[in-house]
């Protein structure tokens, strides 16, 4: 549905939200801003190696989103507006000229006329002053923070999953010659890198099975819950309680 002109898509959990969707928000979906909005990021000094929370990017060309229709959102009491964040892990190029580290950002779109136009912003990212031996994160603010907090979460449950299905099939086909490649989410840090869309289209493809937890995962998931505990309490969002119950729950069913 999004993907035609001018459509509008978007879910509600409850009563209220309908109601006040078709009330208060109701504007906002029939008010298109641009169309055909692409956002390119290009860099003589970095390339892309992964993009999180926008499905629809391209590496390869440096398109990190394609709205198809761009519409407005509603701000609450306080003047702000909850949205979604794109998140790159960006790594250095070798053949990168010493002190260019500078990104370009363009976004080109269509108005409400048809009429093509673009921006372009450049960004200069901060990095570690390594001569005060100061290597800790840099985050702008607490929404970079928690979006990067989510995407290694997210990332670790991808891999157990991916993981345990593949030590299933394994069981199941102990006869074949095949090897079957298995992680090893201990020897990487910061966030995992994310299975292939063809491994994980192929897991949806694939018939309901109970997921069971590793004596290795549960280290992993634990270690997640502590890091995760850590952050909650520096961001200050209570609302992370969610992901914290999931991963004590999977502890808890550890080796069952």
């Amino acid at each position: 549905m999004s993907k035609a002109k001018g459509a509008w898509y978007g879910s509600v959990k409850t009563s209220e939200a309908f109601i006040k969707r078709l009330d208060e928000e109701f504007n906002y979906m029939v008010t298109p801003l641009v169309f055909n909005l692409r956002l390119h990021l290009s860099s003589d000094a970095y390339a892309i190696d992964k993009v999180f929370g926008s499905p629809e990017s391209e590496i390869s060309t440096g398109e990190l989103m394609r709205v198809n229709t761009l519409f407005p959102s509603a701000k609450d009491d306080q003047g702000q507006t909850k949205g979604g964040v794109v998140l790159l892990r960006l790594l250095k190029k070798s053949g990168a000229v010493a002190g260019d580290t500078s990104l370009k950002l363009r976004v080109s779109y269509e108005d409400l006329r048809g009429i093509p136009d673009f921006s372009e912003i450049a960004v200069q990212p901060c990095h570690p002053d390594a001569s005060t031996g100061n290597f800790n994160p840099f985050f702008e603010n607490n929404g970079v923070r928690k979006a990067v907090l989510l995407a290694r979460y997210a990332s670790v449950l991808k891999h157990w999953i991916t993981d345990e299905r593949q030590a299933q099939l394994a069981a199941k086909d102990a006869c074949s010659d095949k090897p079957r490649a298995r992680h090893s989410p201990l020897t990487r840090q910061g966030i995992f890198s994310n299975g292939s869309k063809q491994a994980l289209a192929a897991d949806c493809e694939q018939a309901r099975v109970a997921l069971k937890v590793s004596v290795e995962y549960k280290a992993v998931f634990a270690k997640m819950l502590q890091h995760l505990l850590s952050e909650m309490q520096s961001i200050g969002d209570d609302s992370l309680e969610q992901e914290c119950t999931l991963l004590k729950k999977l502890i808890s069913l550890a080796g069952e």
